[in-house]
């Protein structure tokens, strides 16, 4: 498995041509680079790059392809994180929602979803016309988020 560490490294090579100022630039030592980026040309079975003391370092073929993909794998790692943080905010993702008939007669299921709308755009939202009693056993159970219900004296326990 590739290390986004290693695709980091090679790219930052590449684009600079120059271990020392690629090491530099991503506040690494310059023999740890070079370390990382020779264990991905191992674990390729390909050489990315061409070094030679006399002069400066140049992209092999496999190199200037490899270089364009491990570009979108490291924008498609950078795309996933930024979505796994949003969906740990509760940016993303979707919620099941249940309501009793008297929400959406009464414009509150309306109104709720309108005002969650405004906060979480990106939210997908599940709903469902249930009776009270069953959208507290779906609540129970976990196959329901929120429940939008008509009022009672006591709650099951959980609710």
């Amino acid at each position: 498995m590739l290390d986004t560490r290693q695709l980091r490294y090679f790219v930052a090579v590449a684009e600079d041509l120059h271990f020392t100022k690629a090491a530099d630039r991503l506040h690494v030592a310059q023999s740890a680079l070079s370390t990382q980026v020779k264990q991905l040309e191992v674990q390729l079975g390909a050489r990315l790059l061409a070094r030679s003391k006399r002069s400066a370092v140049t992209l092999t073929d496999a190199g200037a392809l490899f270089l364009v993909e491990a570009r979108h794998a490291l924008e498609q790692v950078e795309r996933a994180e930024a979505a796994g943080r949003r969906a740990g905010r509760g940016e993303l993702g979707h919620v099941a929602i249940g309501y009793a008939p008297t929400a959406a007669v009464s414009g509150l299921l309306s109104s709720a979803i309108r005002a969650y709308r405004v906060q979480r755009s990106d939210v997908a939202l599940h709903l469902a016309e249930m009776e009270t009693p069953k959208q507290l056993a779906a609540i129970i159970e976990g196959r329901q988020d929120v429940g939008l219900i008509g009022s009672r004296r006591d709650y099951p326990d959980g609710i």
